[in-house]
């Protein structure tokens, strides 16, 4: 039985062998690759490169097409609301209870609170309510805030209109454009309670509209020009006030009204001595200007 399986198998092996040699090149056939047929009438082409480059042109461009978001300085914006917010609480008032209601202050007398409370209450009155006239408290910060904004703000406006095209002509025509009307809109909330035109410039919107194109002047200048620029102006203003001396009769005029019709005393125009004198609160080179204004 064993050799007749042994006779299967050696007619199994030869009939394998016969048929791989009657079919040498059964592999080869089967990895040929099937050519493609032409159509008729279309051209094929083989080179597929050129067509995904025009793809990855047409993607660069319409990226580049896509508008620019609107980017903003957030720490600006929150530092905008932050003063914006602040001035609109109105100091809560606290100023106004210290003075016209001192006993608040006395409520913790005798008790071991009686020292921080005092203080808390003055510290919250200094600090939010205007000095009279040196040192300076978080109130007194306000206004320079909104100075300070706007300055920071104009290099992205003016990058904004670059960007828009607009010539160097168009925007500083809108520059001045804008300084005019902050001016009048500071004129005219000035000259709401009065029968006549109040022509000041004390409030925050004028001295922003006069100082605004100064200011646009040096946005996009070099460090170099900006720091002359810094100096020149500090230092000429801080020159304007030293080298004034008020003549002796407007000086007796000005110290006979605070006494006789404000009933002020001589601490009113007598801050500092010196070399400090000219910067001395009714008798300084601005106080002068604004008389004659």
């Amino acid at each position: 039985m064993l050799s007749d399986s042994c006779h299967t198998l050696a007619v199994f092996q030869s009939s394998v062998n016969q048929m791989s040699q009657n079919n040498p090149n059964s592999d080869s056939q089967n990895s040929e690759t099937i050519p493609l047929q032409q159509t008729p009438g279309v051209e094929v082409s083989a080179e597929v490169e050129p067509a995904k480059a025009v793809t990855e042109k047409d993607v660069s461009l319409k990226e580049k097409k896509k508008p620019e978001t609107n980017q903003r300085l957030v720490s600006l914006d929150a530092y905008r609301g932050f003063v914006m917010l602040a001035m609109a609480s109105g100091g809560l008032a606290i100023a106004s209870v210290v003075r016209n209601s001192p006993e608040v202050l006395d409520q913790y007398n005798g008790t071991q609170w009686e020292s921080s409370w005092k203080t808390l209450w003055q510290t919250l009155s200094y600090q939010l309510s205007h000095v009279e006239w040196t040192g300076a408290g978080f109130w007194d910060l306000i206004q320079p805030s909104f100075m300070f904004m706007v300055g920071v703000s104009m290099p992205f406006s003016v990058r904004k209109r670059r960007q828009k095209g607009d010539s160097t002509f168009k925007i500083w025509m809108h520059a001045i454009f804008r300084a005019v009307l902050l001016v009048a809109l500071g004129v005219f909330l000035s000259s709401q309670s009065g029968p006549q035109t109040n022509f000041t410039f004390a409030n925050v919107l004028c001295q922003i509209g006069l100082g605004y194109l100064v200011v646009f002047f040096y946005v996009n200048r070099s460090f170099v020009t900006q720091m002359i620029g810094v100096v020149t102006i500090l230092g000429g203003y801080w020159f304007f006030f030293y080298q004034y001396m008020p003549p002796e009769d407007e000086l007796a005029a000005v110290k006979t009204y605070l006494k006789e019709v404000q009933h002020k005393d001589e601490a009113e125009w007598s801050q500092f001595s010196g070399i400090g004198s000219a910067w001395n609160k009714h008798t300084n080179a601005a106080a002068a200007v604004d008389r004659q204004l």
